[in-house]
């Protein structure tokens, strides 16, 4: 069974990198758009993920997203609104879903007030309900992982991350927002539009609690999450009790997408080979240790824990690596 990857921001403009995916194993992808330059500008990222769903939409599909400059200002959500418009109603290669990323709540002021500005503020409305009306599914990263609010630990699983790029570890800034404040404002969004699909992105960013994810998915029916980028935390739950993920992919299999997050910051065109071979080598030994975790039951040590795969029913397995990011995102 060839998996599906439901979150990448990979433009793959030449036939050789384009083959990458199905050799291994992967023949689909998800490429979401994220309003900030680290992955090149908004308008480049969107050429890039139109010209490839359009080139081949089974294989490509994508992810607008809505530029904040000029936020707060008269005509800012009209422009916006026609730009996703735009994107979703373009014929073929159009955009299936819109993203927001978590500088909504972690990095957006108020320009008269200075205070941040979170994503339930009214002068998202109309974007949200535009979004409904035209039953594209809103994908949402409106936190960081809550171990950005704690001192910083080897053993966590964003350790990493975390240890090299400061801006985002939050522990000790009583003046900035606290992850229950910025979850609170997402959970507000699933409630407020209960006939648009929402996708939370890296578990809801509540990957460290499968309790409180598991009582939101009850909660709302259109409430959906994504595994993406949060590999560390599933081989976490694993390590301390394996029977009760296996159960919690069990009871959401119809509500889960799988993802890996693979980015880069350009066309591959535009890399050396020698990078390419790096970004090929370092994609097939993540998509490879994630095909094991979810396939077999095989031991396997990863971030010094030692675990022994999932290996989940394949009708489940089906639905979560497949089927669930084919029924949300090729329409």
């Amino acid at each position: 069974m060839n998996w599906i990857d439901a979150h990448s921001h990979i433009p793959l403009d030449i036939p050789d990198a384009a083959a990458w995916w199905a050799e291994l194993g992967i023949d689909a992808a998800m490429n979401i758009c994220v309003a900030h330059d680290d992955l090149g500008k908004l308008v480049e990222q969107r050429a890039w993920y139109r010209a490839l769903a359009k080139f081949e939409p089974e294989k490509w599909a994508w992810a607008t997203s809505f530029s904040l400059e000029g936020f707060g200002s008269a005509g800012w959500v009209q422009q916006a609104i026609s730009q996703i418009r735009r994107d979703c109603e373009a014929g073929r290669g159009h955009a299936t879903g819109c993203k927001v990323w978590k500088n909504v709540g972690m990095e957006l002021r108020d320009p008269v007030s200075g205070a941040f500005v979170f994503v339930d503020d009214e002068r998202f409305a109309p974007v949200f309900e535009w979004l409904q009306m035209a039953g594209r599914p809103l994908l949402m990263h409106i936190a960081e992982p809550i171990q950005a609010w704690r001192p910083l630990n080897p053993r966590d699983p964003h350790y990493a991350y975390f240890s090299n790029t400061k801006k985002w570890h939050w522990h000790g800034r009583p003046e900035v927002p606290s992850h229950e404040r910025l979850i609170a404002s997402r959970d507000a969004i699933i409630a407020r539009y209960p006939k648009l699909p929402v996708i939370g992105l890296h578990f809801g960013s509540q990957e460290h609690d499968l309790k409180a994810v598991g009582e939101r998915l009850a909660r709302w029916p259109n409430y959906h999450i994504d595994t993406a980028a949060r590999f560390g935390d599933l081989i976490v739950h694993a390590e301390h009790d394996r029977e009760a993920l296996i159960a919690f992919f069990d009871l959401w299999q119809d509500r889960i997408l799988w993802g890996v997050d693979f980015a880069v910051t350009h066309p591959i065109s535009l890399y050396s080979e020698e990078e390419r071979a790096k970004l090929r080598a370092a994609m097939s030994y993540q998509f490879g240790l994630e095909r094991a975790f979810f396939e077999t039951d095989q031991e396997m040590t990863i971030l010094g824990r030692t675990v022994r795969g999932l290996n989940l029913r394949r009708d489940v397995l089906q639905k979560v690596v497949r089927g669930n990011a084919r029924r949300m995102y090729w329409r």
